[in-house]
């Protein structure tokens, strides 16, 4: 089952509106953008900077909700979306 839902996942395509919102990011870095989850009634796209440039955060944050509206996280914001996800993570418990 485990296998199956991290395939689903690397395959999950990534929506138009999403791609348009980090447009720029993909021209400037590559294609670094990759599905993370649904969270908080949002579907969560992390957009990952390479490590060689140090003038920007490591990672934007998209998040597309039901409606079709994508909000973008950045900076202070996308460290608290990370920390709130190890947070989750340390939570779980694998018997």
């Amino acid at each position: 089952m485990f296998v199956l839902i991290i395939y689903y996942i690397c395959k999950m395509e990534i929506p138009q509106r999403v791609i348009d919102a980090s447009q720029e990011m993909i021209d400037t870095y590559g294609n670094h953008l990759q599905y993370n989850g649904h969270r908080n009634g949002f579907d969560v796209y992390v957009f990952d900077i390479p490590d060689n440039d140090e003038d920007v955060s490591d990672n934007i944050w998209f998040c597309l909700d039901d409606g079709s509206e994508v909000s973008v996280f950045s900076g202070f914001e996308a460290v608290s979306l990370r920390s709130s996800y190890v947070k989750d993570a340390a939570e779980v418990s694998v018997e």
